[in-house]
């Protein structure tokens, strides 16, 4: 394994901790649901690009998304 490939690993496996992050969010809130969905579903697609594309670090613009959504989602 080169270690490329194991810092695209690592990268795909923090984008899957997000992801069940924002799975986790309550179901209950309605109006919050549809962002939760629209979030999921972009989390998915970084992810979908880190692999087909072999990506060891993400752009700065997808870094700021993927930090708000850490905020966002944080559990208190």
């Amino acid at each position: 394994m080169s270690c490329g490939k194991d810092m695209t690993d690592e990268l795909i496996i923090k984008l899957q901790k997000l992801w069940k992050r924002i799975d986790k969010e309550p179901k209950w809130y309605d109006q919050r649901d549809g962002y939760t969905k629209a979030n999921k579903e972009w989390v998915v697609k970084l992810i979908k690009d880190v692999r087909e594309n072999k990506l060891t670090t993400l752009c700065r613009e997808d870094m700021q998304a993927c930090n708000r959504l850490w905020r966002d989602y944080e559990r208190k």
